[in-house]
């Protein structure tokens, strides 16, 4: 090999004079300064280079008589000239030009009381769109808004929203406005008394497994249906409970033998056809560019055939790992459920984070102008023994409330929401904050 056989790659930015040493900075750089989105390209199907090195101090010394050439960010490919790279981008990589969220019209405004929450969520966004060096753990209510999402916490005197644009006590309005909106319901007290009883005595073993779950069962035919619901939930768990301390469960064994049951206790019908399941292939029921893989989902069908999914979940067995985990994993719930909303013209969408025992259920509904609400409805803890059974007691009524929810408002809306639509941010986007050696 000689030095005339070696090319120097060059990341430096097509448009201005900018360099890079990694390609999550530079497709930043091109999305705020330039307004291009770049589109991540596959390295799996990348087929290896030969006497090609990076263009620094080092191999400038080392390879004097090299050739200097322009990287791509998202391919294999190089050019020996700017303005042949700028035309290879802009023709093979840009996704879409991006820039700051319209104004919201005037008939389409979240106003409450004399806060107007739509051109304050508008100035938060707006300024979510100029920002720059996002990381997915710190700053993913920013990284939300990019795609219209406000999310609305039970806890709220946080700062992680601007409090001159989002005081604490305005974002306890706005969740208290949203969740009265949402189906009230608390479970029968006298069934409650003796799901209770029958509980307790299952638990002091005074009850076998069988008899617990026929006496549950039984008390089907007193009840409506998201009680029922509830109950079946219930039941389906109980097989998994044993009285001893469980070792670490494995990703299969949490999701088979403890979230299925549940889910479908709580979600699946056979009138209309519900099918709740297990998950982790790419959602391409949505057919957009966020190629996420939820954990858990349920979809719905009509005349036979499939309709749509109004519930996606992200499970974790064990609460022990990394916060960026976490928060990818709940950004991709949220953005699974907006999806869902635009896709199918959703009224409402439900999502559920479980981490360990500890289970999150949110609402994603588009009420307003560009501003969809990604609103925490309530948590339980999952029983993970038999001694823990009966603390689903003191959750019975939120149940309800999330099967009244996905039973009469996670269905098409009678209104067409497409003028209130806006986009989701691209995947290509969002990858540089979650890959930033890529």
């Amino acid at each position: 090999m000689t030095m005339t056989d070696v090319t120097l790659l060059k990341k430096e930015c097509p448009f201005c004079n900018t360099v890079f040493v990694r390609s999550s900075t530079a497709r930043r750089h091109l999305l705020h300064q330039h307004q291009k989105i770049i589109i991540a390209g596959s390295k799996s199907n990348q087929p290896k280079r030969k006497n090609l090195y990076p263009f620094n101090d080092i191999n400038i010394e080392k390879y004097p008589d090299a050739r200097i050439k322009y990287s791509c960010l998202s391919c294999t490919s190089s050019f020996d000239t700017k303005q042949e790279y700028a035309d290879h981008l802009d023709h093979e990589h840009v996704f879409r030009s991006v820039c700051p969220p319209n104004v919201p019209r005037a008939n389409g405004r979240w106003i409450l009381q004399d806060d107007n929450v739509s051109l304050k969520f508008h100035q938060y966004r707006t300024s979510c769109f100029h920002a720059t060096d996002y990381t997915i753990e710190n700053h993913f209510n920013e990284i939300l808004s990019l795609s219209g999402i406000l999310m609305l916490q039970k806890r709220f005197d946080y700062d992680c929203l601007p409090c001159d644009i989002f005081p604490p006590t305005l974002l306890q309005d706005m969740r208290r406005h949203v969740m009265q909106e949402l189906p009230h319901a608390n479970f029968n007290p006298q069934i409650f008394v003796q799901i209770k009883d029958i509980l307790i005595k299952y638990t002091d073993n005074q009850l076998d497994e069988d008899a617990t779950q026929m006496q549950l069962l039984g008390l089907c035919d007193k009840v409506d249906q998201d009680e029922r619901a509830v109950i079946r939930a219930i039941v389906g768990l109980i097989p998994a409970l044993y009285d001893c301390n469980m070792t670490s469960l494995s990703d299969s064994h949490f999701s088979a033998s403890f979230v299925h049951p549940f889910m479908h206790g709580l979600f699946s019908s056979k009138q209309p056809a519900k099918v709740a399941q297990c998950s982790n292939i790419l959602a391409d029921e949505q057919g957009t560019d966020n190629k996420n893989r939820p954990d858990y989902k349920v979809d719905v069908y009509e005349a036979y055939e499939y309709a749509y999914t109004n519930v996606y979940g992200k499970i974790k067995p064990t609460k022990d790992i990394s916060p960026t985990l976490l928060v990818n994993d709940f950004y991709q719930v949220a953005i699974l459920c907006k999806d869902a909303v635009d896709q199918f013209n959703l009224d409402h969408s439900i999502g559920f984070q479980l981490a360990g025992s500890l289970l999150t259920w949110f609402a994603m509904t588009l009420r307003y102008d560009q501003l969809y609400t990604f609103t925490e409805i309530a948590s339980v803890d999952i029983p993970m023994g038999k001694a823990d059974l009966p603390n689903l007691i003191g959750h019975l009524d939120d149940l309800v409330r999330v099967s009244k929810i996905h039973k009469t408002l996670c269905e098409p809306s009678p209104n067409d929401h497409e003028q209130l639509r806006c986009p989701t941010l691209s995947q290509s986007y969002f990858d540089s904050f979650t890959d930033p050696d890529n």
